[in-house]
This record gives C-alpha cells, sequence and structure tokens, in this order.
C-alpha cells in the first residue's frame, strides 16, 4: 500500500518553521516499538499510559527527578551529564526544566510541578558525543515512571503527547517504517477534556492507516488533517497486519492558538 505526499501541504511546514505565522509553532512527535504481537502504544519504556481511564497516566501535578541505569550518565562519567524534561505543569502550560544527573542515584526534583512529562533529551555529555551510556529514567516524586532514554538515543522514543490549555495541535503527515515483509495498521487516539479526571471524554480512534506495508519508509498525508483540542491527551498505536514489525513512527504538523 502505497502513499504519495501532497505537494499543497509540504509548504505548511516551511511557513510555520520560519515563523511566518504568528502564534503557529511546528511539532514533530515520533516514537517505535518492538515486535508488537497486539495492539501497542508507541513507546520504549515500561511508563504505562495505559489507553483505561488513568491507569499509568498522572492525576496530579509533581515535581519530577532523574535517574541513569549507569554511574556514567553523571558526575565525570562519559556520558549525559545533563538532561532537559519537557511537559506540561499543573497550570496545563507547556514547560521544561534542565536537571543535573547524579548517576544511578536519584537526581534533585524539579523546582516545576508537570501534569504530563512527554519528552526528555540530553543536553550535555561527558566524551560520548551527545548520547547516555545506559537508559535514562525520569519519574515523579511519588514513583510513577514518566519516560525513558533508551541506551545511546539522547532523547526518549515515544508518540505520546498532551496538549496544552488555550492551544490546539494539527497533524497532517506521518512517516512510517517497518521490518521488510510486514504490514501493519495505526490508529491515532484521542481523549478530551483530560484535566478532568471524571468527567473526561472515552478513548476515541479519530484517524487509522491499515495494512501499511514495512521496508520503505512511507510518508503518509493524512487526508483531513486530525486536530487535536486543548488539554487532550494522545496516543498512536500499532498492531499487527501480516507478521510482527518492529516500527517507528513520526506525527508532523503543527501548534496554533485555539
Amino acid at each position: 500500500m502505497a502513499f504519495d505526499a501532497d505537494p499543497a501541504v509540504i509548504p505548511v511546514f516551511s511557513i510555520v518553521a520560519a515563523g511566518k505565522i504568528n502564534g503557529y509553532s511546528g511539532r514533530f512527535k515520533f516514537g517505535g516499538c518492538i515486535c508488537p504481537t497486539t495492539v501497542e502504544r508507541l513507546v520504549t519504556t515500561t511508563a504505562k499510559f495505559l489507553m483505561t481511564d488513568y491507569e499509568g497516566w498522572p492525576t496530579v501535578a509533581e515535581p519530577v527527578r532523574v535517574r541513569a541505569g549507569l554511574a556514567a550518565d553523571g558526575p565525570g562519567g562519559a556520558g549525559a551529564l545533563t538532561v532537559r524534561v519537557y511537559g506540561i505543569n499543573e497550570d496545563w502550560d507547556e514547560d521544561y526544566e534542565d536537571i543535573t544527573l547524579a548517576g544511578i542515584i536519584q537526581s534533585d526534583l524539579t523546582t516545576k510541578k508537570f501534569i504530563r512529562q512527554y519528552r526528555t533529551a540530553v543536553l550535555k555529555v561527558g566524551t560520548r558525543g551527545g548520547k547516555n551510556v545506559g537508559p535514562i529514567t525520569v519519574e515523579t516524586e511519588s514513583g510513577l515512571e514518566m519516560t525513558n532514554i533508551p541506551i545511546g538515543k539522547g532523547q526518549t522514543q515515544m508518540l505520546i503527547f498532551s496538549v496544552p490549555k488555550d492551544r490546539c495541535h494539527m497533524g497532517y503527515t506521518l512517516d512510517f517504517s517497518a521490518d521488510t515483509g510486514k504490514t501493519v495498521i495505526l490508529r491515532v487516539w484521542i481523549r478530551t477534556e483530560a484535566d478532568d479526571t471524571v468527567n473526561h471524554s472515552p478513548w476515541r480512534n479519530t484517524y487509522s492507516a491499515e495494512g501499511i506495508a514495512g521496508g520503505t519508509p512511507a510518508f503518509i498525508n493524512i487526508p483531513v488533517p486530525v486536530k487535536f483540542p486543548p488539554k487532550c491527551d494522545v496516543v498512536i498505536t500499532v498492531e499487527p497486519d501480516l507478521g510482527n514489525a518492529t516500527v517507528h513512527v513520526s506525527l508532523g504538523g503543527h501548534q496554533m492558538p485555539s
């Protein structure tokens, strides 16, 4: 099954990236999973983020901290020395904070509180060329795992995110790769009113792409761009259609005032 990009979509990336539209900013989300045998979320972490109510999802904002799997990611080490955590703060605004690693010992807690934390990236390293030596985990003060940087990746690999208040997110392209000879089904899910743990909406499938073949990377132009409203959670899942595949997916789009 082949997908061709609509040339009319391409200029949007360039215009937004160049800062030509006030209040708009480009967004590029990506993640992967290894050999799914059933429906899997695109994450390389043990964080749950299950699509059953709020299991594995934060329900209150907390400070977060970092813990490395190896001492080399820490003071005097060859790996990661400092990381930046990105997410949604207690007021449902986008925010970030830099954290200095302490090796296998937990780092200090952030001064800011996060209700969502969906990306972590290595900022400063010793001698390893921008990468972490071992896995790096971000968890809340109460011990809930939020994100994980796999060995040597330099940043998280998870296609789960949330939209801040007063903003909406438009998704209009998917870049996909998988093992040769395998085909998979991709689905985009959203939960609106995510800040209300009682009256939130159920998970809803807003877009599906079936029978996507592995081997050659595919660029999928979503015919009708998917709109993610303020304060919503977004999860992209993959399931095997023909054989089990290692899958990587990127979602391209932009964020704008709601």
